[in-house]
């Protein structure tokens, strides 16, 4: 059996990443793995294979820019997804007392 709960909590809209990115935390990556960029000063990164030839790494970039709003970089720039059904919750009894750990 599974149960579906409606939220009643309004979408914020913000704009898509592609408009308007924002500056990320980069996690350090395996050796085999390294960033590209979409954009200018660091933005929109991609994880593409460290190894590629600069040949192969400039077209692979050039088709990921054409195509870059097909890239759901954020749940924001995915359509018919609510970012409020994504958020963490939790669901405390009914007189529970909140503690901080």
């Amino acid at each position: 059996v599974c149960t579906v709960e409606v939220l009643d909590i309004p979408a914020v809209p913000t704009k898509p990443s592609i408009e308007q990115p924002s500056s990320l935390e980069l996690k350090p990556l395996p050796e085999n793995l390294k960033y590209g960029y979409l954009e200018k000063n660091e933005k929109l990164p991609v994880i593409i294979s460290f190894n590629l030839d600069c040949d192969q790494e400039e077209k692979l970039l050039q088709v990921l820019k054409q195509h870059k709003k097909a890239i759901g970089w954020t749940l924001a720039d995915i359509p018919g997804i609510n970012p409020a059904m994504c958020m963490h919750r939790i669901l405390l009894e009914e007189g529970a007392k909140v503690v901080r750990q």
